[in-house]
């Protein structure tokens, strides 16, 4: 009797495991356009973190291509005109210019869609 019942027990547990494991889902980084918005204003106020640039171009947004496309010319300006951290903005100015004009682009995107 005690076997039966440490069996039905471990099947419960391990049941109750499988469905948590399979209930739960994979953490994704699925910006918005508003919150891509927001990262390029603190970029151009000189307030954006290195390490928060790193994940948007990083982590590919296969959740809205004209975001994925945004990202991928971020990269590019990146190759050409990043200065990292140790100056205030994390580009130089030409870079700040390429991306006040990604910024804009966005902006008009989100006006549009409103």
């Amino acid at each position: 009797m005690v076997l039966i019942i440490t069996l039905l027990f471990s099947v419960v547990v391990l049941g109750g495991v499988v469905w948590l494991l399979l209930s739960l889902r994979q953490p994704s980084y699925r910006p918005r356009r508003e919150q891509v918005l927001r990262l390029f204003e603190a970029l151009h106020k000189g307030e954006l973190k290195h390490k928060d640039w790193l994940v948007f171009t990083s982590v590919p947004l296969r959740h809205d291509p004209w975001l994925e496309n945004l990202r991928l010319r971020c990269i590019d300006i990146e190759e050409q005109h990043l200065l990292g951290d140790g100056s205030r903005h994390l580009f130089d100015s030409a870079g700040r210019e390429k991306l006040a004009l990604l910024r804009e682009q966005l902006q008009d995107a989100l006006n549009q869609n409103c």
